[in-house]
Protein backbone atom coordinates (compact mmCIF):
# COMPACT_ATOMS: atom_id res chain seq x y z
CA UNK A 1 0.00 0.00 0.00
CA UNK A 2 1.57 3.51 -1.16
CA UNK A 3 0.18 6.20 1.02
CA UNK A 4 -2.63 6.01 3.29
CA UNK A 5 -4.93 9.17 4.40
CA UNK A 6 -7.81 9.72 6.65
CA UNK A 7 -9.17 12.87 8.07
CA UNK A 8 -11.70 12.74 10.31
CA UNK A 9 -12.90 14.51 14.00
CA UNK A 10 -14.69 12.95 17.33
CA UNK A 11 -15.40 14.28 20.62
CA UNK A 12 -13.15 14.10 23.51
CA UNK A 13 -13.95 11.27 26.35
CA UNK A 14 -15.17 13.04 29.90
CA UNK A 15 -13.89 10.16 32.16
CA UNK A 16 -9.91 9.41 32.25
CA UNK A 17 -8.15 6.38 30.72
CA UNK A 18 -7.87 4.82 27.22
CA UNK A 19 -10.17 5.22 24.18
CA UNK A 20 -9.43 3.26 20.89
CA UNK A 21 -10.27 5.13 17.68
CA UNK A 22 -11.28 2.98 14.74
CA UNK A 23 -12.52 3.13 11.22
CA UNK A 24 -8.85 4.41 9.44
CA UNK A 25 -8.84 1.19 7.24
CA UNK A 26 -4.94 1.30 7.71
CA UNK A 27 -2.45 1.35 10.48
CA UNK A 28 -1.11 5.57 11.04
CA UNK A 29 2.42 5.89 11.00
CA UNK A 30 1.63 9.78 11.82
CA UNK A 31 -1.59 11.42 13.66
CA UNK A 32 -1.96 15.16 13.36
CA UNK A 33 -4.67 16.49 15.93
CA UNK A 34 -6.12 19.81 16.02
CA UNK A 35 -8.92 21.46 18.06
CA UNK A 36 -10.58 25.02 18.87
CA UNK A 37 -12.41 23.31 21.93
CA UNK A 38 -15.72 23.33 19.85
CA UNK A 39 -18.74 21.82 21.54
CA UNK A 40 -21.57 22.00 18.65
CA UNK A 41 -20.08 21.57 15.22
CA UNK A 42 -20.91 25.06 12.79
CA UNK A 43 -21.57 27.06 16.03
CA UNK A 44 -19.80 29.82 17.45
CA UNK A 45 -18.73 29.27 20.97
CA UNK A 46 -17.33 32.30 23.47
CA UNK A 47 -14.08 31.82 24.69
CA UNK A 48 -10.89 30.58 22.69
CA UNK A 49 -8.59 27.36 23.38
CA UNK A 50 -6.50 25.77 20.19
CA UNK A 51 -4.48 22.77 20.99
CA UNK A 52 -1.99 21.73 17.80
CA UNK A 53 -0.16 18.27 18.17
CA UNK A 54 1.35 15.72 16.54
CA UNK A 55 2.84 11.91 17.31
CA UNK A 56 4.53 8.98 15.59
CA UNK A 57 4.51 6.71 18.45
CA UNK A 58 3.98 6.77 22.38
CA UNK A 59 7.51 7.81 23.04
CA UNK A 60 7.74 10.27 20.38
CA UNK A 61 4.94 13.05 19.80
CA UNK A 62 3.98 16.96 20.95
CA UNK A 63 0.83 19.22 21.46
CA UNK A 64 1.16 22.89 22.47
CA UNK A 65 -2.04 24.76 23.49
CA UNK A 66 -3.40 28.29 23.48
CA UNK A 67 -6.26 29.84 25.07
CA UNK A 68 -7.98 33.32 26.03
CA UNK A 69 -10.86 34.40 28.11
CA UNK A 70 -14.00 36.31 26.69
CA UNK A 71 -15.50 39.07 28.81
CA UNK A 72 -12.79 40.15 30.67
CA UNK A 73 -11.90 43.61 31.70
CA UNK A 74 -8.24 42.57 31.98
CA UNK A 75 -7.34 39.71 30.00
CA UNK A 76 -6.93 36.08 30.73
CA UNK A 77 -4.66 34.08 28.53
CA UNK A 78 -2.53 31.01 28.93
CA UNK A 79 -0.10 28.77 26.84
CA UNK A 80 0.87 25.02 27.22
CA UNK A 81 3.78 22.42 25.36
CA UNK A 82 3.77 19.07 26.98
CA UNK A 83 4.59 15.40 25.56
CA UNK A 84 0.92 14.74 24.34
CA UNK A 85 -1.22 14.73 20.95
CA UNK A 86 -3.56 16.89 22.57
CA UNK A 87 -3.53 19.59 25.22
CA UNK A 88 -6.23 22.07 25.37
CA UNK A 89 -5.00 24.74 28.34
CA UNK A 90 -7.71 26.56 30.76
CA UNK A 91 -6.89 30.51 30.71
CA UNK A 92 -6.29 30.29 34.11
CA UNK A 93 -3.20 28.19 33.64
CA UNK A 94 -4.55 24.95 34.13
CA UNK A 95 -4.86 22.03 32.17
CA UNK A 96 -8.06 21.76 30.12
CA UNK A 97 -7.73 18.57 28.34
CA UNK A 98 -4.80 16.09 27.93
CA UNK A 99 -4.25 13.19 26.08
CA UNK A 100 -1.62 11.24 25.01
CA UNK A 101 -1.15 8.84 22.10
CA UNK A 102 -0.71 4.61 23.37
CA UNK A 103 -0.44 3.15 19.66
CA UNK A 104 -1.17 3.18 16.67
CA UNK A 105 -3.34 0.17 15.48
CA UNK A 106 -4.55 -1.81 12.58
CA UNK A 107 -7.60 0.20 12.17
CA UNK A 108 -6.91 3.86 13.86
CA UNK A 109 -5.51 4.92 17.19
CA UNK A 110 -5.36 4.90 20.90
CA UNK A 111 -4.89 7.63 23.33
CA UNK A 112 -4.87 8.12 27.42
CA UNK A 113 -6.91 10.76 28.54
CA UNK A 114 -4.87 11.88 31.64
CA UNK A 115 -7.02 15.24 32.33
CA UNK A 116 -10.96 15.12 30.94
CA UNK A 117 -13.67 17.99 30.96
CA UNK A 118 -17.09 17.16 31.86
CA UNK A 119 -17.90 19.01 28.66
CA UNK A 120 -17.07 16.80 25.49
CA UNK A 121 -14.56 19.46 22.83
CA UNK A 122 -14.92 18.51 19.27
CA UNK A 123 -10.90 17.16 17.39
CA UNK A 124 -10.09 16.97 14.15
CA UNK A 125 -7.63 14.44 13.12
CA UNK A 126 -5.30 13.93 9.83
CA UNK A 127 -3.95 10.41 10.26
CA UNK A 128 -1.07 9.28 7.65
CA UNK A 129 0.27 5.85 6.68
CA UNK A 130 1.41 2.98 4.10
CA UNK A 131 4.64 1.78 3.06
CA UNK A 132 5.52 5.40 1.12
CA UNK A 133 6.18 6.59 4.51
CA UNK A 134 9.42 5.03 5.51
CA UNK A 135 10.40 6.91 8.34
CA UNK A 136 8.56 9.57 11.20
CA UNK A 137 9.68 11.25 14.14
CA UNK A 138 8.90 13.94 16.35
CA UNK A 139 12.06 16.09 17.70
CA UNK A 140 12.04 18.70 20.85
CA UNK A 141 15.33 20.80 19.99
CA UNK A 142 16.35 24.28 20.89
CA UNK A 143 16.25 27.36 18.91
CA UNK A 144 19.34 29.56 17.95
CA UNK A 145 20.68 31.76 20.22
CA UNK A 146 22.88 33.67 17.57
CA UNK A 147 21.31 34.52 14.01
CA UNK A 148 22.91 32.14 11.21
CA UNK A 149 22.59 28.53 10.12
CA UNK A 150 21.54 25.99 13.25
CA UNK A 151 22.36 22.28 12.35
CA UNK A 152 19.61 19.78 13.83
CA UNK A 153 20.49 16.58 14.17
CA UNK A 154 19.34 13.46 16.33
CA UNK A 155 16.44 12.59 13.82
CA UNK A 156 18.14 9.17 12.24
CA UNK A 157 16.73 9.87 8.68
CA UNK A 158 16.97 12.98 5.94
CA UNK A 159 13.49 14.17 6.11
CA UNK A 160 11.26 15.25 3.33
CA UNK A 161 8.94 17.27 5.29
CA UNK A 162 9.03 19.00 8.63
CA UNK A 163 6.11 20.61 11.05
CA UNK A 164 7.23 22.83 13.61
CA UNK A 165 5.54 23.84 16.82
CA UNK A 166 6.81 26.40 19.46
CA UNK A 167 4.96 28.30 22.49
CA UNK A 168 8.56 30.00 22.75
CA UNK A 169 9.10 28.17 25.91
CA UNK A 170 12.75 27.83 27.03
CA UNK A 171 12.03 24.73 29.14
CA UNK A 172 11.90 20.60 27.53
CA UNK A 173 9.20 18.65 28.87
CA UNK A 174 5.46 19.85 29.71
CA UNK A 175 4.89 23.71 30.68
CA UNK A 176 1.96 26.08 31.75
CA UNK A 177 2.43 29.91 31.44
CA UNK A 178 0.73 32.66 31.26
CA UNK A 179 0.74 34.51 27.89
CA UNK A 180 -0.68 32.54 25.00
CA UNK A 181 1.51 31.97 22.10
CA UNK A 182 1.53 29.32 19.72
CA UNK A 183 4.08 29.47 16.24
CA UNK A 184 2.65 26.52 13.49
CA UNK A 185 5.50 26.09 10.22
CA UNK A 186 6.46 24.12 7.81
CA UNK A 187 9.06 23.25 5.27
CA UNK A 188 10.02 20.52 2.42
CA UNK A 189 13.08 19.36 0.45
CA UNK A 190 12.18 20.96 -2.62
CA UNK A 191 12.23 24.54 -0.73
CA UNK A 192 8.58 25.26 -0.32
CA UNK A 193 8.07 26.83 3.69
CA UNK A 194 5.39 28.79 5.28
CA UNK A 195 4.43 29.65 8.98
CA UNK A 196 1.82 31.36 10.97
CA UNK A 197 1.97 32.66 14.59
CA UNK A 198 -0.35 33.98 16.83
CA UNK A 199 0.43 35.86 20.47
CA UNK A 200 -2.05 37.01 23.12
CA UNK A 201 -0.62 39.08 26.17
CA UNK A 202 -1.87 37.87 29.67
CA UNK A 203 -3.34 40.29 32.32
CA UNK A 204 -3.77 43.56 29.77
CA UNK A 205 -6.50 46.28 30.59
CA UNK A 206 -6.81 46.71 26.99
CA UNK A 207 -6.99 43.25 25.00
CA UNK A 208 -3.40 42.96 23.37
CA UNK A 209 -3.15 40.45 20.47
CA UNK A 210 -1.23 40.41 17.09
CA UNK A 211 -1.05 37.44 14.23
CA UNK A 212 1.85 36.92 11.62
CA UNK A 213 2.00 35.17 8.41
CA UNK A 214 5.26 34.33 6.17
CA UNK A 215 5.78 32.26 2.81
CA UNK A 216 9.33 32.72 3.55
CA UNK A 217 10.04 31.48 7.19
CA UNK A 218 9.10 28.36 8.82
CA UNK A 219 9.54 29.06 12.03
CA UNK A 220 8.23 32.83 13.86
CA UNK A 221 8.02 34.15 17.02
CA UNK A 222 5.87 37.74 18.22
CA UNK A 223 6.31 40.13 20.96
CA UNK A 224 4.33 42.73 22.05
CA UNK A 225 5.25 45.59 19.59
CA UNK A 226 3.85 43.81 17.93
CA UNK A 227 6.91 42.49 15.88
CA UNK A 228 8.84 38.77 14.94
CA UNK A 229 11.11 38.78 17.39
CA UNK A 230 12.13 35.37 16.31
CA UNK A 231 12.65 33.68 13.18
CA UNK A 232 13.85 31.00 11.00
CA UNK A 233 14.25 29.88 7.30
CA UNK A 234 14.49 26.48 5.62
CA UNK A 235 18.26 25.87 4.13
CA UNK A 236 18.40 22.19 3.47
CA UNK A 237 17.27 18.71 4.56
CA UNK A 238 20.54 16.75 5.80
CA UNK A 239 21.35 12.87 6.84
CA UNK A 240 20.32 13.06 10.22
CA UNK A 241 17.62 16.10 10.45
CA UNK A 242 17.77 19.87 8.93
CA UNK A 243 19.44 23.01 8.79
CA UNK A 244 17.04 26.38 9.31
CA UNK A 245 18.70 29.71 9.28
CA UNK A 246 17.53 32.19 12.18
CA UNK A 247 17.38 35.63 11.05
CA UNK A 248 15.82 37.16 13.93
CA UNK A 249 16.62 35.61 17.76
CA UNK A 250 16.22 36.26 21.52
CA UNK A 251 18.78 35.09 22.48
CA UNK A 252 17.14 32.41 24.51
CA UNK A 253 16.77 28.67 23.67
CA UNK A 254 13.32 28.36 23.16
CA UNK A 255 12.02 24.82 22.31
CA UNK A 256 10.99 23.69 18.78
CA UNK A 257 8.69 20.18 18.56
CA UNK A 258 9.18 18.89 15.43
CA UNK A 259 7.77 16.44 13.12
CA UNK A 260 9.66 14.64 10.61
CA UNK A 261 8.41 12.93 7.83
CA UNK A 262 10.36 10.56 5.03
CA UNK A 263 8.46 9.35 2.11
CA UNK A 264 5.42 10.22 -0.16
CA UNK A 265 5.16 13.68 -1.92
CA UNK A 266 5.08 16.85 -0.36
CA UNK A 267 4.24 20.73 -1.58
CA UNK A 268 3.58 23.47 0.68
CA UNK A 269 2.78 27.03 -0.58
CA UNK A 270 0.22 29.53 -0.51
CA UNK A 271 -2.55 31.32 -2.62
CA UNK A 272 -4.95 33.78 -2.21
CA UNK A 273 -9.10 33.09 -1.50
CA UNK A 274 -11.25 34.04 -4.32
CA UNK A 275 -13.70 37.45 -3.97
CA UNK A 276 -15.12 37.19 -7.09
CA UNK A 277 -16.47 34.60 -9.36
CA UNK A 278 -16.04 31.02 -8.66
CA UNK A 279 -17.53 29.60 -6.42
CA UNK A 280 -14.55 26.57 -7.76
CA UNK A 281 -11.62 27.76 -7.16
CA UNK A 282 -8.21 25.70 -8.10
CA UNK A 283 -5.13 25.76 -5.56
CA UNK A 284 -1.91 26.12 -7.74
CA UNK A 285 0.29 23.66 -9.72
CA UNK A 286 1.40 21.19 -6.62
CA UNK A 287 4.23 18.70 -8.90
CA UNK A 288 2.03 16.13 -7.53
CA UNK A 289 -1.10 14.06 -7.44
CA UNK A 290 -2.51 14.91 -4.01
CA UNK A 291 -4.37 12.45 -1.84
CA UNK A 292 -5.06 14.65 1.18
CA UNK A 293 -4.16 18.68 2.44
CA UNK A 294 -4.19 20.68 5.03
CA UNK A 295 -5.26 24.80 4.73
CA UNK A 296 -4.07 27.26 7.35
CA UNK A 297 -4.47 30.81 7.31
CA UNK A 298 -4.59 33.93 9.54
CA UNK A 299 -7.35 35.38 8.07
CA UNK A 300 -5.80 38.12 6.20
CA UNK A 301 -4.31 39.20 2.86
CA UNK A 302 -0.55 38.98 3.37
CA UNK A 303 1.09 41.20 5.11
CA UNK A 304 4.69 42.23 5.33
CA UNK A 305 4.02 43.11 9.35
CA UNK A 306 2.56 41.49 12.27
CA UNK A 307 -0.88 43.27 12.16
CA UNK A 308 -3.48 42.85 15.19
CA UNK A 309 -5.57 40.96 16.36
CA UNK A 310 -5.21 36.57 17.02
CA UNK A 311 -7.61 34.77 14.51
CA UNK A 312 -6.08 31.29 12.63
CA UNK A 313 -7.84 28.84 10.60
CA UNK A 314 -7.07 25.16 10.23
CA UNK A 315 -8.73 22.58 8.08
CA UNK A 316 -8.40 20.36 5.18
CA UNK A 317 -9.53 17.41 2.84
CA UNK A 318 -8.91 13.48 2.30
CA UNK A 319 -10.95 14.39 -0.80
CA UNK A 320 -14.33 12.37 1.12
CA UNK A 321 -13.73 14.40 4.70
CA UNK A 322 -13.59 17.92 5.79
CA UNK A 323 -12.62 19.60 8.66
CA UNK A 324 -11.99 23.03 10.06
CA UNK A 325 -11.34 24.89 12.95
CA UNK A 326 -11.13 28.93 13.77
CA UNK A 327 -10.00 30.81 16.71
CA UNK A 328 -10.01 34.55 17.64
CA UNK A 329 -9.07 36.86 19.99
CA UNK A 330 -9.62 40.51 19.17
CA UNK A 331 -7.08 43.49 19.67
CA UNK A 332 -7.51 46.32 21.20
CA UNK A 333 -10.99 46.42 23.59
CA UNK A 334 -11.75 47.46 26.76
CA UNK A 335 -13.44 44.07 27.77
CA UNK A 336 -12.04 40.94 25.95
CA UNK A 337 -13.79 39.43 22.83
CA UNK A 338 -12.43 35.77 22.11
CA UNK A 339 -14.78 32.87 19.89
CA UNK A 340 -14.34 29.75 18.30
CA UNK A 341 -15.64 27.83 15.74
CA UNK A 342 -15.44 24.02 14.42
CA UNK A 343 -16.91 22.80 11.58
CA UNK A 344 -16.83 18.97 10.18
CA UNK A 345 -18.38 19.34 6.94
CA UNK A 346 -15.97 22.32 5.26
CA UNK A 347 -12.08 22.23 4.19
CA UNK A 348 -11.46 26.17 5.17
CA UNK A 349 -13.56 28.64 7.39
CA UNK A 350 -12.25 32.14 7.15
CA UNK A 351 -14.19 34.74 10.13
CA UNK A 352 -14.30 37.85 11.52
CA UNK A 353 -14.34 39.69 14.86
CA UNK A 354 -18.25 39.68 15.08
CA UNK A 355 -17.46 36.85 14.69
CA UNK A 356 -19.57 36.00 11.38
CA UNK A 357 -18.52 33.58 8.35
CA UNK A 358 -16.27 35.83 6.44
CA UNK A 359 -15.89 32.37 3.76
CA UNK A 360 -16.07 29.22 3.81
CA UNK A 361 -15.06 26.23 1.49
CA UNK A 362 -15.72 22.51 0.58
CA UNK A 363 -13.45 20.19 -0.94
CA UNK A 364 -14.56 19.79 -4.49
CA UNK A 365 -11.61 17.65 -5.94
CA UNK A 366 -8.32 15.58 -6.11
CA UNK A 367 -6.78 16.73 -9.48
CA UNK A 368 -3.70 15.51 -11.26
CA UNK A 369 -1.57 18.46 -10.23
CA UNK A 370 -4.18 20.40 -8.09
CA UNK A 371 -7.29 20.68 -5.19
CA UNK A 372 -10.12 22.34 -6.03
CA UNK A 373 -12.24 24.11 -3.18
CA UNK A 374 -15.77 25.59 -4.04
CA UNK A 375 -16.49 28.28 -1.71
CA UNK A 376 -20.18 28.12 -0.55
CA UNK A 377 -19.58 31.53 0.95
CA UNK A 378 -17.05 33.72 -1.11
CA UNK A 379 -14.99 36.37 1.24
CA UNK A 380 -15.30 40.03 -0.61
CA UNK A 381 -11.83 40.88 0.59
CA UNK A 382 -8.56 39.01 0.16
CA UNK A 383 -7.49 35.93 2.41
CA UNK A 384 -4.12 33.96 1.78
CA UNK A 385 -4.05 30.58 2.46
CA UNK A 386 -1.22 28.35 2.61
CA UNK A 387 -1.79 24.63 2.03
CA UNK A 388 0.05 20.96 2.71
CA UNK A 389 -0.51 19.15 -0.39
CA UNK A 390 0.45 15.35 0.02
CA UNK A 391 1.00 12.95 -2.78
CA UNK A 392 2.29 9.37 -3.04
CA UNK A 393 5.22 8.62 -4.37
CA UNK A 394 9.15 9.53 -3.20
CA UNK A 395 9.81 13.28 -2.39
CA UNK A 396 10.53 15.56 -5.28
CA UNK A 397 13.91 16.60 -5.89
CA UNK A 398 15.10 19.33 -4.04
CA UNK A 399 15.42 22.63 -5.16
CA UNK A 400 17.36 25.67 -3.96
CA UNK A 401 15.75 27.73 -1.37
CA UNK A 402 13.88 30.83 -2.74
CA UNK A 403 15.46 33.35 -0.43
CA UNK A 404 18.77 32.11 -1.29
CA UNK A 405 20.96 34.11 -4.03
CA UNK A 406 21.34 32.73 -7.30
CA UNK A 407 23.83 33.87 -10.00
CA UNK A 408 23.04 32.44 -13.41
CA UNK A 409 25.06 33.52 -16.80
CA UNK A 410 23.61 31.47 -19.40
CA UNK A 411 20.76 29.56 -18.34
CA UNK A 412 17.64 32.05 -19.10
CA UNK A 413 14.65 29.34 -17.50
CA UNK A 414 13.14 30.46 -13.92
CA UNK A 415 14.22 28.50 -11.02
CA UNK A 416 11.53 26.30 -10.72
CA UNK A 417 11.73 24.81 -13.82
CA UNK A 418 15.82 24.34 -13.99
CA UNK A 419 14.99 22.25 -10.70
Amino acid sequence: MGLSVKTGSFVTETATGSKAYTGLGFQPKVLLLWSVGGVTAGTFRTGAYTSVGFGTDSTHRAALGWSSQNGQNFSNCARTQGPNVLDLVQWDVTTHIRADLVSMDSDGFTLNYTTVNATAKIVHYLAIGGSDITSCTVLDWPCGVATGNKVVTGVGFQPDAVMHLSIGEPSSGSSLQADARLSFGMMEAGGGQWSNVIYSVDNSGTSDSQRHQQTGKCIQKLTTTPSVNMAAQFVSMDSDGFTVNFTSVTGVAERVFSLCLKGGSHSLGSFSAITSGGPAQDSPSLGLAPLTYLLSSFNSSGQASPIGSTRWSLGGSDGTSEETAWANDTDALGTSASDTLSKTDKAIVICSATPAVLGEADHSALGSDVFTLTWSTVPVTAHELLYWAIGAGAAPAARIPRWLPVMRTHDPRPLDAVA
